[in-house]
């Protein structure tokens, strides 16, 4: 019970000062789902990660989910601010973005949801928040996906959030992340010229 009612960042303060898998258990014992997982989230990933800083999806439905029942889905939210509504393919993975207050303005009640679905570039909960904050989606966006290597959603990330965490991550870790980042440019460059020189010599 300690854990659901301790302000969130005192709860993970003390979770750190303990041993993994009493850390482990007690999140298990957490009730509120959404609580337990948004513990979780903070045991897989660093605290200069954004997969550190997701938090859950308002909604998400599936592409071929009729456009009325997703009015009435956010007609029951009625009072909260809907930032992100997540559409999945039929196999779960991320297709892209509505936004629901087109949706209610517009009464497309009867069309189809794909005709209105918006591919916003997600974010991968290992990037470093100091290149997060960077991602141009937030000249347009308040809030971003999170997927993992398989395009499953995992999350939401705010730009309130991300900016204010980038805002405190060290000069060392600046320097690392930067580092990292030219890695993985070179590494998926010579990938690709791999690829496209055996693609080459297939069509000759």
């Amino acid at each position: 019970d300690w854990l659901e009612d301790s302000p969130f960042d005192d709860a993970i303060m003390l979770l750190s000062r303990m041993r993994r898998e009493r850390r482990i258990a007690l999140i298990g014992s957490v009730r509120d789902r959404r609580l337990q997982r948004r513990f979780m989230r903070h045991q897989q990933y660093p605290r200069h990660s954004t997969g550190f800083y997701v938090e859950d999806v308002f909604l998400r439905i599936e592409i071929d989910t009729p456009a009325s029942a997703v009015l009435e889905e956010l007609r029951r939210e009625e009072g909260n601010d809907p930032p992100l509504v997540v559409v999945v393919d039929a196999s779960g993975r991320y297709a892209g973005v509505l936004n629901p207050w087109h949706l209610m303005s517009n009464r497309l009640s009867s069309q189809r949801l794909d005709e209105h679905i918006e591919y916003m570039q997600p974010i991968a909960p290992e990037t470093p928040v100091i290149a997060a904050a960077e991602h141009e989606g937030w000249l347009e966006h308040n809030w971003l996906p999170v997927v993992d290597n398989k395009q499953r959603i995992l999350g939401a990330l705010s730009r309130a959030v991300v900016l204010s965490a980038a805002s405190r991550v060290s000069p060392s870790q600046q320097t690392t992340a930067s580092l990292l980042l030219e890695l993985v440019d070179g590494i998926t460059h010579t990938l690709g010229e791999m690829l496209e020189g055996l693609l080459g010599r297939r069509s000759t």
